[in-house]
């Protein structure tokens, strides 16, 4: 099972949730798209916590199994494709 997390998902994980933390570690690969970890940083850089919490991102960044997506030609492809076809279909892509 390959997962992406959201900013939410990682918190979670990071506070311990047991579910999310057996679900993290059987999986195949787990994602983290780059603007998550934006999140994240910026929470921490106001937060009290900051130099724990990079810590514990960075342990979890090191795993051989967590990717950081970033965007590329086939992001803004698909991103393409989904746009129009919500377009057509009258449901538009919240900002």
């Amino acid at each position: 099972m390959k997962l992406a997390l959201d900013t939410n998902a990682y918190t979670d994980l990071a506070r311990g949730q047991p579910q999310l933390a057996s679900l993290v570690s059987g999986a195949e690969a787990v994602y983290l798209p780059f603007i998550v970890l934006a999140e994240l940083r910026a929470g921490f850089a106001v937060g009290t916590k900051c130099a724990e919490n990079e810590r514990v991102l960075t342990l979890f960044l090191g795993k051989p199994n967590v990717l950081v997506l970033y965007p590329d030609e086939a992001t803004i492809l698909n991103y393409t494709i989904l746009y129009r076809q919500l377009r057509r279909a009258g449901k538009m892509i919240p900002n």
